[in-house]
């Protein structure tokens, strides 16, 4: 239950932090521990933790794509949870105001 509570928390520090901002606010937990970090919009970013991707939060529509360049997810604006998990290397988002 903590954990869900955290991860409402996050969604709408990162929806309030999107308004004022053209970057992406991401955040996500790979191989079970959490992190967060800001990529460009329509730019394949890494990730700073590449994985097993389990939750990802996002201001924007994005597309995880695995270590070989394949798209392997798509992870609409919000909270998702991931299950079952998907191996992830690098991120490209959409625009926030786009969505």
């Amino acid at each position: 239950m903590q954990f869900s509570k955290s991860i409402v928390a996050t969604a709408l520090a990162l929806f309030a932090s999107s308004a004022v901002a053209s970057t992406v606010d991401i955040a996500y937990t790979s191989n079970g521990a959490y992190y967060s970090q800001q990529v460009e919009p329509y730019q394949r970013t890494p990730l700073t933790q590449p994985g097993s991707i389990s939750t990802f939060q996002n201001t924007a529509n994005c597309y995880l794509f695995n270590y070989y360049g394949q798209e392997v997810y798509y992870v609409a604006a919000g909270a998702t949870n991931i299950d079952p998990p998907v191996n992830a290397a690098s991120v490209q988002c959409q625009d926030p105001s786009s969505n």
